[in-house]
């Protein structure tokens, strides 16, 4: 399973920043996507990796495995999970410009207008992809 979304965060030079520190020992970094669309997506996110974790049992990283009868009920459910994250991300698309907007507002100074890729390339980072490969188990 693997999710594609637009990064919300983008470093800041520490020289951008005053304080009274040794600078060497600073990592900033700046929100550049704030807004409720975007934070539903990220917990749809959540809501199907929670679920995967409740009906699968772990094995490696990235690897899961899941009861044969579960197999239908299980991508049915994953497709239902992506047809709502497909209308959550046209939600967020649909709002963009005017975040675009309204973080250049917020960020001031620190507002970069290249953070901000065209709509078209936004839409590309976000997909969800889920694969499953039967393995047979017999147990001894």
């Amino acid at each position: 399973m693997k999710f594609g979304v637009l990064g919300d965060s983008r470093k800041v030079s520490s020289s951008q920043v005053e304080v009274d520190t040794d600078k060497q020992l600073l990592r900033v970094a700046k929100k550049i996507l704030v807004s409720n669309e975007f934070e539903a997506i990220r917990q749809i996110d959540r809501r199907v990796k929670k679920y995967l974790e409740g009906v699968c049992v772990p094995f490696e990283t990235g690897t899961r495995f899941l009861a044969v009868p579960l197999i239908e009920d299980v991508d049915r459910k994953l497709h239902e999970f992506e047809g709502e994250r497909a209308e959550l991300v046209d939600r967020f698309l649909d709002s963009y410009p005017t975040l675009c907007e309204s973080m250049s507002e917020r960020l001031r100074v620190l507002h970069c207008p290249t953070d901000y890729p065209p709509v078209d390339l936004v839409k590309a980072r976000f997909y969800f992809t889920c694969g499953m490969s039967l393995t047979a188990y017999q147990a001894s």
